[in-house]
């Protein structure tokens, strides 16, 4: 019995051994995909921000995207006022947009409408949890188009 034990006992201090040594160890050097003229366009100062919804350029002094309206801006989460714009977009997305369904997400919807509206949370929730049994729609790029 006590060398049943001593042998396991070396085999979990080899083990911890190796694995000190795993965590340890340097890290490879990563490599960068992207050439060095990528990096220096994407240091460039002037180079103009990007909505995060429709990629549209924009300028820095702006808070909502001129095509697609989304709320954007270096500092629009910190504005009282236009806070409640990036919540209204978070919320919005849930039940219009196609969001995969998994526990992470939907639970995440959940607590966070349940923390900012929580008298009218159940209301929310009715058709967030509708959205994942929504056919997907396609949008209408041909619509101003007369026939």
């Amino acid at each position: 019995m006590n060398l049943e034990t001593l042998a396991i006992f070396l085999l979990v201090l080899a083990l911890a051994w190796r694995s000190f040594r795993w965590l340890t160890a340097p890290m490879p050097p990563s490599l960068n995909p992207w050439g060095p003229d990528v990096q220096q366009s994407l240091d460039d100062p002037d180079l103009p921000e990007l909505c995060h919804r429709c990629l549209t350029p924009h300028g820095t002094t702006e808070w909502f995207c001129p095509t697609c309206n989304a709320s954007v801006g270096p500092y629009n989460n910190y504005m009282p006022y236009l806070y409640i714009f990036s919540q209204g977009e978070i919320l919005r997305s849930g039940v219009a947009d196609r969001v995969r369904p998994s526990l992470l997400t939907v639970g995440g919807y959940l607590l966070y409408s349940l923390t900012s509206y929580s008298l009218l949370a159940p209301i929310y929730w009715f058709f967030l949890l509708r959205n994942p049994g929504r056919p997907e729609t396609v949008p209408h790029a041909d619509a101003d188009r007369a026939p």
